[in-house]
């Protein structure tokens, strides 16, 4: 990836963006966001062609970067593929298993440092997770199954206590109850 002519409303420093601080063209995997920018950046990035060039505008509400005021960040993307990963077809079960954990890890590293817009990038973390492990179907992963479970419900459990902070009530509920219709016996959920 390529980014040019960047023009910030803010420190770009501020905004912890691996993308604006790679050399043209430095190799770089996309996947891997952990900030708001970044990930809304891979976003723009995944509707690209390989060596096409576009405009990009990101706005960010303040609460994502830990600022008072909202960002915004106008770029100019070069996007050049050196090589594409497998799709999501090709992945077997353990591959999808592994690409969820690493998520839940980063989630929980995220969650830990217990500021707030890093906690939302941790409940993205987990949710992305949870999508992964739902994309392995129990007759390909069925030796794999208590470990998908229990990640899954790890982080079922990590996005009701996010919920439950935000005091978003109907949500977190709706994140124990899918805990608990599975393990009635969990205690924190």
């Amino acid at each position: 990836v390529s980014l040019q002519e960047v023009c910030c409303s803010c420190e770009v420093e501020l905004l912890e963006s691996k993308y604006l601080n790679i050399k043209a063209f430095e190799l770089c995997i996309l996947g891997d966001a952990t900030t708001a920018l970044d990930r809304a950046l891979e976003t723009a990035f995944s509707l690209m062609s390989n060596e096409e060039t576009a405009k990009v505008v990101v706005s960010l509400p303040g609460k994502l970067i830990n600022l008072q005021q909202s960002v915004s960040v106008t770029c100019t993307a070069h996007l050049r593929i050196i090589e594409n990963n497998k799709t999501v077809y090709e992945l077997s079960a353990a591959e999808k298993l592994g690409i969820a954990v690493k998520y839940k890890n980063t989630g929980v590293t995220l969650y830990k440092e217990g500021l707030l817009h890093k906690q939302v990038l941790a409940f993205f973390m987990f949710s992305d997770a949870v999508k992964w492990l739902c994309m392995i179907g129990p007759e390909e992963g069925e030796d794999l199954s208590k470990e998908v479970t229990k990640i899954k419900m790890q982080c079922y459990n990590n996005i009701a206590l996010f919920h439950l902070q935000q005091q978003n009530y109907r949500l977190c509920i709706t994140a124990a109850t899918t805990l608990l219709n599975v393990d009635g016996s969990n205690v924190k959920a």
